[in-house]
């Protein structure tokens, strides 16, 4: 009897799901004898099933059901709304009754008399059915259907697991084969092994995979019956039945797909009373659809309601302090949709309870996110909205950068690595400011973290030649990653992790390797939140225009930091270039000018009021507005706040700087319009300097090249007209015109060339990307 229960159970979900859309496309072409045959099936079957499972209860509901259907596909009786609503009624308690029968449970009395006496036909003119509707020769669901059995996910599950295991062991004994020394005919067959190892791993794969009609089979019934409590009319067209997806995947997406039609009929589509006024038809338009891109999965949500309302939308997010007025006028409209995603953002005018209270778009993205997907909107005032999903095919094999963190193997996904850098190609700098870390990659400045702090593990490698991996999380902002090695890219099977580990939000996962070694699933995001990045407020800056460290903002970042005369004071974020340590030697007074030299670069000295506050070694924020510099003493950099961007912008008197509150302490803000206005007279930051290298030399142009202008290097040609400030070139050939020249020699053990023109083995590239620094500050 449990066996013919859980059959009975899972045979008539199935029939649920696929029923959840049938009942509304008859009501609304009620001489559709398709649909109605579909929905008459499903009520006979639950009838008839309800007699070997000894479900009396059930079984007289369904047969209620069945002899109402049965009036109308004998012509004694129309199909209005009521009884549409009558039989879905009948069809909510059944599936609420197959819950119970699940859990064990022992479902409430009463209620079903009701629900007969609905199904009774009121006084009404009948309309017969036609023989043949048209529409039912229109019907998509041509498919045959395949020979299916029901198997335990459970089992699946563990199959699943025993192909990926026997792909490890191909991996590993083929890794194995290539190292020692096997017999011939070994080789032909483990490759033909391989090959059914991988078969029967693609088919277990699609096994987990479903079709995504059943996350789509119960939109129909929500629309109507959301609409009809809004008081709209409302029609939803559904394409893509046959798309697969993860099982998995599909029960994720569940969610934030009901909670984005809901958003579309109630915020988007109007009322056909002020659809009428408008031109438009009384009956709003909602399309969802599902198509397959390569290893992507594109769902559409479409409307053709009022859109969004860009102007409304940013005043709100100002109301509510989100972004500031500043902030708001350089938003473009993909930027201000943006904001919909923002945590307690309402622009609904009364709280209900379908919507009103800013919760559910923002959980809506995290949890897309969460899988590696994304979330995009597009909207035309007047028009209607497009909401576009972009979710992975499947959570069970990913592509993945495998890194060594603290003597230990992580793997990251690779949808979420943007490049893969090293600190010994030069292209690099580490600082630490105020206990945080910037990374500068080329020209861009990002947050940095250290995974082995941010993981807890012992730093084991200490050397310059770490990788840095640039990361991009879940909002679309970017940060830097240091870890101890990268090992390579491979496609990995994910498994869950246990709730503990999944609970610290550091792991999405958990896999092996081909060699058998378990290795976890980093979660890019939670290692950004975890290692205390206000990751929101990088999402938000990230979708703003960049346009320089002066723009007020709602709020701004600061430096706080002790100066010499013992007082707190703060400077912002924005010009902080790094920080510097020189001697007290390096300070040079002259009449009221303080100058400091750094290496090759002379700059104004702020912060110093006599030699006598400097000790041996002076600490300096090395500071710039983009085009000019300066150097700022500090007795000791302490840590980075956000403060009210107005007190910056507004700044205090002339020659005063702004002071706030921070952490209960007085602090002074160095206000950087004043500071550089007091020192105007400092000289522009260099141009970027010129190197020429020969044309014709191939090795050069491809192996040389490359450094020069990761070394911040312009190139020109050897015959090019421009001066040039230093020339690089092979042997002894004659020299270019240039400032300074660097030759480059074939053998390690030679001597320099003639006169001051430097000579370097041109295999030695610490030595090469030294000369190229230092002729670069003196250029």
């Amino acid at each position: 009897m449990d066996e013919l229960l859980e059959d009975f159970v899972a045979e008539t979900r199935e029939m649920l799901e696929a029923l959840g859309g049938e009942l509304i496309s008859w009501e609304e072409n009620p001489g559709d004898r398709t649909r109605l045959d579909s929905i008459f099936r499903f009520v006979h079957t639950v009838k008839g099933n309800c007699g070997f499972v000894d479900l009396p209860r059930l079984g007289a509901l369904s047969h209620a059901a069945e002899d109402a259907l049965s009036d109308v596909r004998a012509g004694r009786r129309g199909a209005d709304a009521a009884l549409v609503s009558a039989v879905l009624a009948v069809v909510d308690r059944i599936g609420d009754m197959v819950d119970a029968i699940e859990a064990g449970e022992i479902f409430p009395e009463g209620g079903d008399e009701a629900l007969a006496a609905a199904l009774q036909p009121a006084v009404a003119p009948v309309t017969a059915l036609a023989p043949t509707a048209p529409a039912a020769q229109n019907t998509p669901r041509t498919a045959q259907p395949q020979r299916t059995i029901r198997i335990p996910v459970e089992l699946l599950d563990k199959v699943m697991s025993g192909v990926s295991d026997m792909v490890l062991a191909r991996n590993e004994l083929a890794r194995r084969l290539r190292e020692g020394v096997a017999e011939p005919q070994v080789h032909e067959p483990f490759e033909r092994l391989s090959a059914i190892i991988a078969d029967v791993r693609d088919a277990m794969t699609r096994t987990r995979m479903q079709r995504i009609e059943s996350l789509f089979s119960g939109l129909p019934r929500m629309v109507r019956d959301l609409a009809g409590e809004l008081g709209k009319l409302a029609h939803v067209e559904i394409a893509g039945h046959d798309v697969e997806l993860d099982r998995e995947m599909v029960e994720i997406i569940r969610d934030p797909l009901t909670h984005i039609v809901r958003n579309a009929i109630d915020h988007g589509l109007e009322s056909a009373a002020t659809r009428r006024a408008i031109g438009k038809g009384e009956v709003g338009r909602l399309s969802v659809s599902a198509r397959q891109t390569g290893n992507k999965i594109l769902i559409d949500v479409v409307d053709d309601g009022r859109g969004i309302d860009e102007a409304r939308l940013v005043e709100k997010a100002v109301a509510a302090g989100i972004v500031s007025p500043a902030e708001a006028v350089q938003l473009s409209r993909a930027q201000a949709y943006e904001l919909m995603f923002e945590a307690g953002l309402s622009t609904a005018e009364t709280v209900t309870a379908i919507s009103g209270r800013g919760v559910g778009m923002d959980v809506v993205r995290a949890n897309i996110e969460r899988i590696g997907g994304s979330i995009e909107i597009d909207s035309t005032p007047g028009m209607g909205t497009r909401v576009t999903m972009r979710v992975p095919l499947t959570l069970t094999i990913i592509p993945a950068v495998t890194v060594g963190i603290g003597g230990q193997r992580f793997a990251i996904p690779r949808s979420s690595v943007e490049e893969i850098v090293h600190l010994a190609e030069g292209t690099l700098e580490i600082d630490e400011v105020g206990g945080a870390m910037l990374a500068r990659i080329r020209d861009r400045r990002l947050p940095c973290l250290a995974a082995a702090t941010v993981l807890r593990l012992s730093d084991q490698a200490a050397d310059a030649s770490r990788p840095v991996i640039v990361l991009r999380h879940a909002g679309g902002g970017y940060f830097a990653l240091i870890v101890d090695e990268v090992f390579g890219h491979e496609e990995l099977v994910i498994k869950p992790a246990a709730p503990a580990i999944i609970a610290t939000g550091l792991y999405a996962g958990t896999t092996l390797t081909d060699d058998g070694h378990p290795i976890l699933l980093l979660e890019v995001s939670g290692l950004a939140r975890v290692g205390g990045l206000a990751v929101d407020a990088l999402e938000r800056r990230a979708r703003l225009p960049d346009s320089g460290p002066a723009l007020p903002r709602r709020t701004m970042q600061v430096l706080l930091f002790d100066a010499l005369d013992g007082t707190r004071r703060a400077m912002p974020v924005g010009v902080l270039d790094r920080l510097e340590e020189v001697a007290r030697k390096a300070v040079t007074i002259e009449g009221k000018r303080t100058l400091v030299t750094i290496r090759e670069t002379i700059l104004p000295l702020a912060g110093l009021a006599s030699p006598d506050e400097a000790g041996e070694t002076l600490r300096l924020l090395r500071l710039t507005d983009g085009s000019r510099e300066l150097a700022y003493a500090v007795t000791e950099a302490l840590d980075i706040r956000d403060v009210d961007a107005a007190v910056i912008a507004a700044g205090g008197a002339e020659d005063e700087d702004p002071i706030v509150l921070i952490d209960g302490i007085a602090t002074r803000i160095v206000a950087p319009y004043q500071l550089f206005a007091r020192h105007s007279g400092s000289p522009p930051r260099m141009a970027q300097p010129v190197c020429r290298l020969p044309a014709g030399d191939t090795w050069i142009q491809n192996f040389v090249r490359p450094m020069v202008e990761a070394a911040g290097y312009r190139v020109i040609a050897d015959d090019a007209p421009e001066d040039a400030d230093l020339a690089i070139l092979a042997g002894n050939v004659a020299a270019s015109p240039a400032r300074e020249v660097i030759r480059l020699r074939t053998e390690p053990g030679e001597t320099d060339c003639t006169g001051s023109e430097a000579s370097i083995y041109r295999y030695d590239q610490a030595a090469l990307m030294g000369a190229l620094r230092r002729h670069a500050g003196r250029g």
